[in-house]
């Protein structure tokens, strides 16, 4: 069974564990919240959630088992961020190569924004970065 976990001991275990997989660095992220999603004290997936400005709120998501990707958990994502955060948008990005993920957040509702050039640093150098938005009232998940 999944276990969502956002208790306060676990945060920068979750937080190592999404920069492991993303484009982002964990000593750039200082105030936080997350989901963390376990199963017999294996990690599936998380998500980050920082700087909210009151409208807005960036997200990182990286998922090792997508047995993480139900419907149940893309709500509780969104109920943070609508909800309890009372934002009206979310931010998202990703390689802008990585057809997979753009895919994902398309089909969960994202629009894409733009692409902004050589934004990442990747293995090689600098990576395009593509940038996903959603408005509250664009949200079907909640």
């Amino acid at each position: 069974m999944i276990e969502v976990i956002t208790d306060e001991s676990e945060k920068q275990i979750f937080l190592d564990w999404v920069c492991e997989r993303t484009m982002i660095k964990a000593d750039l992220i200082k105030d936080f919240a997350y989901l963390g999603f376990k199963e017999n004290d294996e990690i599936l997936a998380a998500v980050i959630f920082n700087d909210c400005d009151g409208n807005n709120i960036f997200i990182h998501l990286a998922i090792d088992n997508p047995k993480a990707v139900q419907r149940r958990y893309i709500s509780l994502m969104f109920d943070y961020v609508f909800n309890q955060a009372k934002c009206n948008r979310v931010t998202g990005q990703c390689y802008d190569e990585n057809e997979k993920i753009k895919r994902l957040m398309e089909g969960v509702g994202f629009k894409k924004e733009g692409v902004i050039r050589k934004l990442v640093e990747g293995e090689k150098g600098y990576k395009d970065a593509a940038i996903y938005g959603m408005l509250k009232e664009e949200c079907i998940w909640v």
